[in-house]
């Protein structure tokens, strides 16, 4: 990977190299070279990152994302500490090196965001497929993380999903394939936070997850509302929107639901 541009990008199309970097990428010895090699290649301004390695690149940046989740054992055990207004001896954070690799490979995806026209034209794939084949993983592994129970790496998602969802490269008049972003990333994320488990995975902080979502939620569908305006499934999406809000106020989010309404 030190060697020529050349060798290197050819050795990054390689199913057997990502095949490499993902039994590493968890192997404490080698996780911070496996990751310093992952950012040199998705920061690199000679073509590391393409549309044939696009999804393999995704998968390691989720799984580096999902390894921080070990970072929510120090954030609740402060969280205790607090409770019991604990004045505990001052001991090193334990896990950063995980969340800081997963923040940073959450930004990375959100970065990579400016390179999908760009993918999308190299394809030559039709207007749909193009957009399923280079936004949907980005999505998908985003939506994924708003669920990490580690707080820091879960605003860090929130944040990138919201960036990407509001990009001006996102929604085309020319189709409808863009609108999936209710039906395939917003709801479900919703859903998913409504569960039960999902929520004892981090009590103190999922209601405020919540609430975002929602925010999140209604700030999408009012960004995009005269292209949605245009689509005969807008009266569905509509009714869909709120039901979803009465599910969140009947799960004990109501008070702070009110409050997003009236900002």
């Amino acid at each position: 990977m030190e060697g020529p541009t050349g060798l290197r990008n050819d050795i990054a199309q390689s199913p057997g190299f990502w095949a490499i970097l993902h039994s590493l990428h968890s192997v404490p010895p080698a996780a911070g070279q496996v990751f310093q090699i992952f950012e040199d290649l998705s920061g690199s301004a000679n073509a590391g990152i393409t549309p044939n390695n696009y999804e393999q690149f995704m998968s390691l940046a989720n799984a580096f994302a999902t390894a921080g989740s070990v970072g929510a054992t120090e954030e609740q055990k402060r969280d205790r500490e607090s409770r019991r207004a604990k004045q505990s001896r001052s001991t090193k954070p334990t896990h950063i090196e995980e969340v800081e690799r997963g923040k940073k490979a959450i930004s990375m995806i959100y970065h990579m965001t400016m390179r999908v026209p760009e993918f999308i034209q190299q394809s030559q794939l039709e207007a749909t497929n193009a957009w399923s084949s280079f936004w949907s993983p980005i999505f998908r592994v985003l939506t994924n993380q708003c669920l990490n129970p580690c707080r820091e790496i879960r605003q860090q998602a929130f944040n990138s999903l919201q960036r990407s969802l509001l990009s001006k490269d996102l929604a085309s008049p020319d189709h409808k394939e863009w609108t999936k972003i209710f039906e395939e990333v917003l709801f479900p994320l919703i859903q998913q936070l409504l569960k039960p488990e999902i929520w004892q995975q981090d009590p103190v902080g999922m209601g405020d997850t919540r609430v975002q979502a929602a925010t999140l939620l209604c700030k999408v569908f009012l960004s995009y509302l005269v292209l949605l305006s245009e689509w005969d499934g807008m009266l569905e999406l509509w009714c869909r929107i709120l039901s979803i809000c009465d599910r969140l106020m009947n799960s004990g989010q109501g008070d702070n639901l009110v409050s997003v309404s009236l900002r």
